[in-house]
């Protein structure tokens, strides 16, 4: 190679071993254009081989022309060539110089932006682990993306290590995020039930005060209270389906879905016995028309209706209520004439004081009684239609 090399620039180094011969010699010059023509050639022809560097650089510095010069300097990638090449041209070669210059600065940019990637790489690899451990889920998400966004910018000039490293690092994360979602879909969901359960007290309380309200001459919807009833039930039940509930709200919803309950009851029994409460409720006005077995009735339905306390009595329940609290007349037993013998014997003790007391007064209110003394006994018997109470003037009428 080395023999190669000498033949191919030795009609560059000739003229200046022997100067004084060319102008003794007259054929020389002509000797000489063949010897560069030819070494012209040789050299065009290493450079469409392989050249090495070291071949290159020597091309660059001793081509027998600009051109193999120029093209040889532009081909060299090795640093220490180009250093060696730019050192050499500097004042002797100015196309050389400027296309090696060129080269290294080209060399040492792209140099730079290689560190600068890697240093990237390091930099998202060391972001990606510490996110994986980090306790601040603070736009924990859209973090991530953003570090996934850079990564594509530079994987490819990543080693396999570096981008398994990330990767891991990235899994973690992205185990971390599904285990924030499913907490905060969890949270959701629990204020979701609690905000369910809130409304359902709120619309059972409203519900009841607005029946508490409710005109006795009209009765509610049965329908809708039986719809409203089952809907807030399902309501409860959803709203309480895998989470805890204070125990206080809990009860408040016990007690306020109890009393619906008993209120929709008594209007459901009304509505089905309407026709046989409003047939006794017309036997109140003539009493002695109504039979023990029709009170006994009306008691029975009273009972089953079982109107709750606190809500107002519905009209159509009155008649059936007076008819099931009256009891059936009774003769009462009176004081007749015909029993004077015992009772005219008992009044003997009285002394003429207590009479005057049981005479008329002549107040205003001569139908009131004075009261008699306690030695007086009165008898009764079940001859005279009207009771002559006791202490009342009748007494001492003779």
């Amino acid at each position: 190679m080395a023999a190669f090399i000498q033949k191919l620039f030795r009609s560059r180094k000739t003229p200046e071993a022997a100067p004084k011969q060319r102008k003794a010699v007259q054929p020389e010059p002509v000797e000489q254009e063949d010897t560069r023509a030819s070494q012209r050639e040789e050299q065009l022809t290493a450079l469409e081989g392989s050249p090495s560097q070291s071949l290159l650089a020597k091309l660059a510095m001793e081509g027998v022309t600009a051109d193999i010069r120029q093209t040889a300097a532009g081909r060299l990638t090795d640093e220490a060539s180009l250093q060696a090449v730019q050192k050499q041209a500097k004042g002797r070669d100015k196309g050389v110089y400027q296309t090696v210059k060129s080269a290294l600065q080209q060399r040492r940019e792209e140099q730079a932006r290689l560190d600068s990637i890697s240093q990237t790489i390091a930099t998202l690899i060391r972001h990606a682990r510490d996110q994986a451990k980090s306790d601040d889920t603070k736009l924990y998400e859209a973090r991530l993306d953003a570090l996934l966004k850079q990564w594509t910018e530079v994987d490819e000039h990543a080693t396999p290590e570096q981008a398994q490293a990330f990767l891991e690092a990235v899994h973690q994360c992205k185990e971390r995020i599904a285990t924030l979602q499913s907490a905060a879909e969890e949270e959701n969901r629990q204020r979701e039930q609690q905000l369910q359960r809130q409304e359902t007290l709120d619309l059972l309380t409203r519900t009841l005060d607005e029946l508490k309200a409710q005109p006795p001459e009209t009765l509610p919807s049965l329908a809708s209270l039986d719809a409203l009833q089952k809907t807030q039930e399902n309501r409860w039940l959803e709203a309480t389906r895998d989470t805890a509930v204070d125990k206080q709200e809990q009860k408040s919803y016990e007690t306020a879905m109890l009393a619906l309950r008993n209120y929709l009851g008594s209007i459901r029994r009304i509505t089905q016995d309407r026709d046989a409460i409003v047939q006794l409720g017309t036997l109140v006005e003539g009493e002695d028309d109504a039979t023990e077995e029709q009170r006994a009735q009306a008691k029975t339905l009273i009972a089953e209706i079982n109107w709750p306390e606190g809500y107002p009595i519905p009209t159509l329940l009155e008649p059936l209520r007076k008819l099931a609290g009256k009891p059936r007349s009774k003769p009462q037993p009176v004081l007749t004439r015909s029993s004077s013998g015992p009772w005219r014997s008992a009044l003997k003790p009285i002394s003429k004081s207590s009479k005057r007391h049981l005479r008329p007064s002549n107040s205003k209110n001569r139908s009131s009684c004075s009261k008699p003394p306690s030695n007086i006994y009165v008898i009764w018997t079940s001859a005279t239609p009207n009771p002559i109470r006791p202490g009342c003037n009748s007494l001492t009428d003779n």
